[in-house]
């Protein structure tokens, strides 16, 4: 005998092992996504002055357009007054528009652009929403609770 013992086949295992694999396979999301939170240069005041609210959230996430969007209306930034003065905000506007999405760009909308209702997003983060609407994460905006390295 080789040592190995033959065991019959068993359905129920079978979906464990492939499940537990799955979770593995997701247990680091950023594996296959972490082109997303790099640029090929970084800008100290965008990282300073939307990372002092929020995370600085990487700029290939929006499209151009709906970046222009969000700039525009700094005084009304989902709530909150985040203007900056024009030169700081031509600065940030320039550096997120050269390294924005090219693929990413939505319909008209009278709403600012949020990152967590696109279609993309819902796609690829439906466990986050499931866990987030059971009140089981605070806000869907924390990337780096999945995402290692994120906001870095």
């Amino acid at each position: 005998m080789n040592g190995l013992v033959h065991r019959p086949w068993n359905p129920d295992a079978w979906r464990r092992q492939v499940f537990f694999l799955l979770l593995l396979a997701l247990a680091n999301p950023a594996a296959s996504s972490d082109k997303v939170w790099r640029t090929t240069d970084d800008n100290a005041l965008w990282r300073s002055e939307c990372g002092s609210c929020h995370m600085a959230f990487p700029p290939s996430l929006l499209s151009g357009a709906e970046w222009q969007l969000i700039m525009s209306a700094l005084d009304q930034h989902f709530g909150a007054n985040a203007s900056l003065d024009p030169a700081a905000r031509q600065e940030v506007l320039a550096w997120l528009q050269r390294h924005s999405a090219t693929t990413r760009a939505s319909g008209q909308s009278e709403e600012l652009p949020r990152i967590t209702t696109r279609d993309w997003f819902e796609a690829k983060h439906r466990s986050a929403i499931r866990l987030w609407n059971r009140g089981k994460i605070k806000t869907l905006a924390d990337c780096a609770s999945c995402h290692q390295g994120a906001g870095n």
